[in-house]
């Protein structure tokens, strides 16, 4: 028989609670990560509708439940961050959406929530994100004839490519996320094509 039994028993008593706990907070992050997801998608679809004060608001309500977060996983002895950075990496992509739209700038990853425990991954692969949303905004601007500031979104997205082309990605998410920025590149530099020739003729 083991010496100390009972003080086994005790702790792993101990154990069992603590497991319980995490798991009801496990629980709570995932209800809290839905949200914060859902505020930053409408977010960026008022963005893309100009309504940058209703924008603005979705992405307080974003940072509430990011700090309600914060505050479970602080609680938490087991690491619950990962169960976190899907809603964190919306959160980026809006944020700098609406900083890009705002004050022609794209958040350094200290300018943002949780400065000191998001991942650079999680950093890059919403920052890749974010360039989908702007050669989204590049077509509806292109309607519009718009054409210098479909080029400002090509040099911004260029710009971006540029910071991404210092690394060798291994990451399969990374790379794909890599990938995916390289495609809105050539989108917006089509865009400009074809917006080119439209206004020739």
């Amino acid at each position: 028989m083991i010496k100390n039994k009972e003080e086994l028993k005790e702790e792993f008593s101990n154990l069992v609670k603590q497991y319980d706990l995490d798991d009801d907070l496990r629980d709570k992050i995932i209800i809290l990560t839905r949200n914060i997801t859902k505020f930053s998608k409408q977010a960026i679809y008022a963005i893309h509708r100009d309504e940058l004060d209703e924008a603005k608001k979705l992405i307080v309500q974003a940072e509430d439940e990011m700090k309600r977060g914060s505050e479970i996983i602080n609680e938490s002895e087991i690491h619950l961050m990962n169960n976190f950075r899907g809603g964190i990496e919306e959160y980026i992509e809006a944020k700098a959406y609406l900083l890009y739209v705002t004050e022609n700038k794209i958040p350094t990853r200290k300018e943002l929530m949780f400065a000191n425990k998001i991942p650079y991954e999680t950093y890059m692969e919403a920052l890749s994100d974010f360039t989908g949303e702007l050669a989204k905004r590049s077509i509806t601007l292109a309607t519009a004839n718009k054409i210098d500031e479909v080029k400002k979104i090509k040099e911004t997205i260029d710009e971006v490519y540029g910071f991404y082309l210092e690394f060798d990605f291994r990451s399969s998410e990374l790379r794909r996320k890599f990938e995916g920025l390289k495609y809105n590149l050539n989108k917006v530099e089509s865009i400009i094509y074809d917006l080119t020739l439209k206004l020739k003729n």
